[in-house]
């Protein structure tokens, strides 16, 4: 199985991948894009570490891709920008400088 293959079915980015097997992401990028190779004790590593079984356990560790999180933090952004630009209503009596304490 090739680095980006398991990557993929992992869902991960380059960026978590490296973090996960402990390189930089450049060095995954050039690995899946045939510019290097990892050193064989490395490739041999991987391919042990990533069994269906392990698959299986990272994802339900890493449900979602980084992509995914990304999403919702823009949608959430999006919707506290919406909600601040609506305007105040106040209602009648509830003006906190027109209060007394103990009313």
């Amino acid at each position: 199985m090739d680095i980006q293959e398991i990557r993929t079915k992992l869902n991960m980015t380059q960026g978590e991948f490296a973090q996960f097997i402990g390189v930089s992401r450049m060095t995954v990028n050039r690995w899946e894009n045939g510019k290097t190779k990892p050193l064989k004790i490395i490739q041999d590593r991987i391919n042990e570490l990533f069994t269906k079984d392990l698959i299986a356990k990272v994802r339900k560790t890493y449900p979602r891709s980084a992509t995914e999180v990304r999403q919702d933090y823009i949608e959430r952004a999006k919707r506290q920008k919406t909600n601040s630009d609506k305007p105040n209503k106040l209602v009648s009596g509830s003006n906190p400088k027109t209060k007394k304490d103990g009313d």
